[in-house]
């Protein structure tokens, strides 16, 4: 995960929150481990939960965090937020 293009850090999780590895802004950042475990945990119940979900992006003014399943693991992946992203939060009214 070293080699992707604009990532500022990253873990990789047994899916129990354990972290397995870590680098950048994410290196040992266990709090952050157990939140997206527990994250992981929530979207995997959402209905219609028999179909897995393939990502889970959290959007902030600066930064993506791009979080995936695979092999029994958790792969988190912070990045620079590309400027052409668009959030669309104009459309959102809560």
């Amino acid at each position: 995960m070293d080699r992707v293009s604009d990532q500022l850090g990253y873990l990789v999780l047994y899916l129990d929150g354990t972290v397995l590895c870590s680098n950048g802004d994410l290196e040992n950042n266990e709090h952050t481990a157990n939140l997206v475990s527990s994250l992981v945990t929530i979207a995997k119940n959402i209905p219609p939960h028999e179909e897995k979900f393939k990502k889970i992006s959290i959007l902030y003014p600066d930064v993506v965090y791009a979080i995936t399943l695979s092999n029994a693991r958790i792969y988190v992946s912070k990045l620079k937020r590309p400027r052409q992203i668009t959030d669309h939060s104009d459309f959102i009214n809560f």
